[in-house]
């Protein structure tokens, strides 16, 4: 069948070489990434184009920076991101070798703000066990099979089994002390329409709320720069960039260290089961990632007696 002849001729060292020039930006980059003479790239293009009988890179003069024909770099960024899930796929199973060995997976504003600066007690706490992140890239998409747990924030997916809510949160503004002290270490809620907001693309952080429930009435909340997480507004509030208005565990480390303040005191918007833990793969929970799920779910409630 002509499906599984395809599969079996496929050429991918030839794709390697291509994925390689898109993604290093010519040949000889690309030759230095594979460890390789710049001419076994040149002609494994040649290769491919005979192999495809289409023209994959513009004609150019002795010299020139080559260039990719549209379908060339089309078929480049396929065989790029192909490869990368390969090797995201091969790491996983790596990772996933060791018996004491414990993937979770979370988005990038929890494994920076929240997970990371809790492994070191993770794995004093849970004896014999190491820890490995996975970033899940991809916002509230189906869980990674490769990570023995997923961590996350937000709306619990109705359809997934073995979930555990480990805790609820709470949202306020933050503010780089240094530039809160700049601005008159104001506290009064009528001072938001007077300083920079930061914008974060999640609805459960949202100015609008804010505004809705606490105030002040009118505020513009369309204003101020966005970022595409929390981690990117957190980062922008401790720079002195504005305010941003975040979950209580995602600030926790900056509000201890004094980098970040709370100008407004103890408001705040009631972020119920905000966070929850769940059981990644099909196959039954391992005695080690057992323990780490253990530990989040007792983290959790920690946290949730404490109120920011």
């Amino acid at each position: 069948m002509y499906e599984s002849t395809t599969m079996r001729d496929l050429p991918l060292p030839l794709l390697r070489s291509l994925a390689a020039v898109r993604s290093e930006g010519g040949v000889r980059p690309a030759a230095k990434r594979l460890s390789v003479e710049h001419s076994t790239i040149s002609r494994a293009l040649r290769d491919l184009e005979q192999w495809l009988g289409v023209p994959i890179m513009v004609p150019q003069a002795r010299g020139q920076r080559l260039r990719l024909t549209p379908q060339g770099a089309d078929l480049a960024d396929a065989a790029l991101f192909a490869l990368r899930d390969l090797e995201q796929a091969a790491a996983r199973l790596r990772e996933a070798h060791s018996a004491a060995r414990v993937v979770v997976a979370a988005p990038p504003s929890v494994a920076n703000r929240w997970l990371l600066p809790r492994l070191s007690r993770i794995e004093a706490e849970c004896a014999g066990v190491e820890v490995s992140i996975i970033v899940d890239t991809v916002r509230m998409g189906a869980l990674d099979p490769y990570a023995d747990l997923s961590l996350r924030m937000g709306a619990r997916p109705a359809a997934v089994g073995g979930v555990y809510c480990i805790g609820s949160d709470v949202a306020f503004p933050v503010m780089q002390t240094t530039a809160w002290t700049a601005a008159g270490r104001p506290r009064d809620i009528d001072a938001l329409r007077s300083l920079p907001l930061l914008q974060d693309r999640d609805v459960r952080t949202a100015w609008s709320d804010w505004r809705d429930k606490i105030g002040p009435p009118g505020l513009n909340v369309a204003q101020g720069p966005r970022f595409t997480s929390a981690d990117l507004v957190l980062r922008a509030a401790e720079q002195g960039r504005g305010l941003a208005l975040t979950r209580g565990w995602l600030a926790q480390d900056a509000l201890s260290n004094g980098l970040l303040t709370r100008p407004f005191g103890a408001a705040c918007l009631t972020l119920t089961n905000e966070w929850w833990v769940a059981e990644s793969g099909s196959a039954p929970l391992r005695a080690p990632a057992r323990r780490v799920l253990d530990w989040l779910v007792a983290e959790g409630a920690r946290l949730s007696a404490d109120p920011m």
